[in-house]
């Protein structure tokens, strides 16, 4: 008993220092795709983006609430980008305003390739661009992007808002990628961005996407350490009332056999 618990304590140690241990680079991962996606600028289902995991947009200036993911099939992937906190649609009006936007950046050793931007023109209108480097191209290198404020399917939040929908070919990028994303909203003045930019710093700020050919698994990783500490705790604490009960049982036993051996004697015969 005295081995289990101290085993119990070694890995909780274990776990502990494993989840403490800092990330050198903030990283998303993207699953490869088991519902396809419509590049229509909205979830098209409550399913359409369940397929993959999350990440939350930090701001930079304001505030504001945005979320990030990225799936993948044989020759494409796909970003989400959800802008829920940007309500009123801001369209681009030069030289005075600049149009709501999103951008995704991937970049070898945190230096730009590729940048693809979706920016809203007018009403009912965006324009879609791709840079290399810093070099706007003629070409959308057959990547796309779309938007929308229609989240009637959205199941973070169904009050209208905008959402941004992107596809790349894969080829344009390595695997695992620098990888950057931001959201403009010019009403608000709010820039989103992952990973999260320093308030203090103009430059830009990269994380790493990798890319995997699995289906996102069941439970998450960062949640099965916390499965399996459960199931180790219930198994001591059932190992634990098997050993006190077998213990009663050895302590009972041992009382019975005095009172049977004081069991009185007949006598035969006169």
């Amino acid at each position: 008993m005295r081995l289990t618990l101290i085993a119990l304590c070694l890995l909780l140690i274990c776990l502990s220092s494993e989840s403490s241990e800092a990330s050198p680079q903030p990283s998303i991962t993207g699953y490869s795709l088991l519902n396809s996606v419509t590049l229509d600028g909205k979830w098209t289902s409550t399913e359409e983006w369940a397929d993959t995991s999350d990440v939350a947009l930090t701001p930079w200036s304001g505030s504001g609430t945005a979320y990030l993911k990225v799936k993948h099939d044989n020759s494409n992937l796909y970003v989400l980008l959800d802008f829920i906190s940007d309500r009123a649609l801001s369209w681009e009006d030069k030289p005075l305003k600049h149009g709501d936007s999103a951008m995704i950046g991937f970049g070898l050793d945190q230096i730009a390739t590729y940048t693809f931007q979706t920016t809203w023109t007018d009403l009912d209108q965006f324009r879609f661009t791709a840079w290399n480097g810093s070099k706007a191209l003629e070409t959308d290198l057959n990547s796309s992007g779309s938007t929308s404020q229609d989240s009637s399917q959205d199941p973070y939040n169904q009050d209208p808002h905008l959402i941004y929908e992107f596809k790349v070919p894969k080829h344009l990028v390595t695997n695992p990628t620098s990888f950057t994303a931001s959201l403009f909203d010019n009403d608000d003045e709010v820039f989103m961005f992952w990973p999260a930019r320093n308030n203090t710093s103009t430059e830009e700020q990269w994380g790493t996407l990798t890319l995997v050919d699995a289906p996102i698994p069941e439970f998450s990783t960062q949640v099965l350490p916390i499965i399996l500490l459960a199931s180790i705790v219930v198994a001591v604490v059932l190992l634990a009332i098997a050993h006190r009960y077998a213990r009663k049982r050895s302590i009972l036993g041992q009382r019975a056999k005095p009172q049977l051996s004081r069991s009185p004697k007949i006598a035969f015969g006169a």
